[in-house]
C-alpha cells in the first residue's frame, strides 16, 4: 500500500522482544508501511541504542532476560530526553494487573500478542498522529494557527525548549541510566 508507505515513511521504530520470531515479524510489518526499524533482544540491548538513535516510538514486550520490559519503559520515561517518547508494551497476557503496572511505568498502549499490522500501525497514528512528512507537506491553515496560539501561548515555548534545548545540548553525553541494575543480587539463603 503506496498510503502507509508514504505515512510512515522516516520514522523510526524500535521493536524489543527477546522472541526472534516476533521481532522479524514486527519488522517486515513495519518496514512494508515505510517505517525504518530498530531491533534489540531485550532493555538492557536496548538502551544504548535508544539513547544513540532516539526511535520515535518502542514496542516493547514485557518478559525479556536481564531488563524486562517494565523496567525498560520505567528507565526511559525517567530520562528527561526519552520521556517524550511512546511506549507500547506487548505480552501474551490479557491481564489486568498487566495493563495497569504497564500504565505505572508510563507506557501509553498495550497490545497482546499476537499482534496484527493494523494493532501496530493503529498504535503509531494513535501516539504519533502527525508524522514529519505530514507536517512538512501540509501548510499551516491561518484558522489552525490563531486557535492554539490563543488557547496555548503559555505551553509552547515551555515544550519547544524542553524538546529542543535537551536534545541539542546533551544527547551524546548522558546514556540512559541503568540504576536499577546497580545492587547487587545475594545468592545466599541466610
Amino acid at each position: 500500500m503506496s498510503d502507509n508507505q508514504t505515512e510512515f515513511s522516516d520514522l523510526e521504530v524500535m521493536v524489543i522482544d527477546d522472541s526472534k520470531t516476533i521481532r522479524r515479524s514486527a519488522e517486515t510489518l513495519l518496514k512494508k508501511a515505510g517505517c525504518e526499524v530498530l531491533t534489540a533482544e531485550n532493555g538492557f540491548e536496548a538502551l544504548p541504542i535508544i539513547s544513540d538513535q532516539h526511535p520515535d516510538i518502542l514496542f516493547i514486550d514485557i518478559m525479556m532476560p536481564r531488563l524486562d520490559g517494565y523496567q525498560t519503559c520505567s528507565l526511559v520515561k525517567s530520562n528527561p530526553k526519552f520521556s517524550d517518547i511512546p511506549i507500547i508494551m506487548l505480552s501474551s497476557n490479557d491481564g489486568l494487573f498487566d495493563r495497569a503496572k504497564g500504565r505505572v511505568v508510563g507506557a501509553e498502549e498495550y497490545l497482546t500478542k499476537p499482534f496484527t499490522r493494523e494493532d501496530l500501525l493503529g498504535a503509531i497514528r494513535t501516539h504519533l498522529p502527525v508524522t514529519e512528512n505530514e507536517a512538512k507537506s501540509q501548510p499551516p491553515s491561518p484558522e489552525v494557527e490563531a486557535e492554539p496560539l490563543a488557547q496555548e501561548t503559555e505551553s509552547e515555548p515551555l515544550s519547544l525548549q524542553d524538546e529542543a534545548e535537551p536534545l541539542a545540548t546533551d544527547t551524546e553525553s548522558e546514556p540512559l541510566s541503568l540504576e536499577i541494575e546497580s545492587e547487587p543480587l545475594s545468592l545466599d539463603s541466610k
